[in-house]
């Protein structure tokens, strides 16, 4: 939890949640498949 803690300390306090980290994510992988088909 700790180290967890550390790497998302950038996101602040919405990315503690977990919540926004998957938004996120999930944007960022649908527009790089968009770009890159195939590449998610």
């Amino acid at each position: 939890m700790a180290s967890n803690g550390a790497l998302r300390r950038d996101g602040g306090t919405l990315a503690a949640s977990g919540v926004f980290d998957r938004a996120a994510a999930t944007q960022l992988w649908q527009q790089v498949d968009d770009l890159l088909p195939g590449a998610a």
